[in-house]
């Protein structure tokens, strides 16, 4: 499912090089701020915020579709990272890894709810269209 309107995120840089205010509809980002750290440069990156939609358009899917499907989903949470160096005898690279904790769906409603949020998450579609995304849940 692809989004059917028009979305607009503007970048403005600001201070020294690499940082950047990312203006969203009502909301705002510093992209670079020292409080934002990644593990590599100390500074969060723009992939950073791909990770960060992922996560989140994960878990808003998976709360749908546990409501729709009626599975019980007590509480969450969504961890998402990037996996680099993959090498395996089919292929080498990267890839996305989805961690979600579920508490109160039992293992086959939980793989229900990550094929649900295949199915709808806009994100999820639009990033596993260029690099493999690998799910795995935790009850």
């Amino acid at each position: 499912m692809v989004p059917t309107s028009t979305t607009i995120v503007t970048a403005h840089p600001v201070g020294e090089q690499n940082y950047a205010i990312v203006s969203y509809k009502d909301s705002q980002l510093v992209v670079g701020a020292p409080y934002l750290r990644d593990t590599v440069t100390k500074r969060s990156q723009p992939t950073d915020l791909l990770l960060a939609a992922l996560a989140t358009d994960c878990t808003f899917a998976c709360q749908r579709a546990a409501q729709e499907m009626q599975i019980p989903l007590n509480n969450m949470n969504t961890t998402v990272e990037w996996q680099h160096a993959i090498q395996e005898a089919e292929r080498v690279g990267h890839e996305i890894r989805v961690r979600m904790a579920l508490w109160g769906p039992n293992a086959d409603q939980a793989n229900q709810l990550v094929e649900a949020v295949k199915k709808v998450s806009c994100t999820y579609a639009i990033l596993a269209s260029g690099i493999s995304i690998v799910f795995e849940t935790t009850i």
